[in-house]
């Protein structure tokens, strides 16, 4: 048993700790999707061959796979989902309020 699942498993969640959870879990969504979007709106930029517009749906065909793993709101799911945003530093303890720097991403 991993760490979230222990952690669901052992630690009843009140409703306002739910809703505060679904809150984060939303506003980490919404950072990294912002996150992709300036990614491709830079990549298409600087496109200047047909070819450079493939990268870009490549990119976002691998970030589209990296984001449906992670963001899981079911019970379990959302815990997981801030164990590994942790682990990626997409969200850490009160740096829901900013996107992640550039040197912070992951490429």
């Amino acid at each position: 048993m991993d760490r979230a699942e222990q952690f669901i498993q052992y630690t009843p969640w009140t409703h306002t700790e739910k809703k505060t959870a679904r809150r984060a879990f939303e506003k980490a969504f919404e950072m990294q999707c912002a996150v992709i979007t300036a990614e491709a709106k830079r990549m298409i930029a600087n496109a200047t061959r047909a070819s450079d517009i493939w990268r870009v749906h490549d990119y976002l065909s691998e970030q589209r796979r990296s984001v449906d793993q992670i963001y899981d709101y079911r019970y379990f799911g959302f815990a997981q989902c801030f164990f590994s945003a942790a682990a990626g530093r997409v969200v850490s303890r009160g740096g829901l309020d900013r996107p992640p720097k550039r040197e912070d991403r992951k490429h």
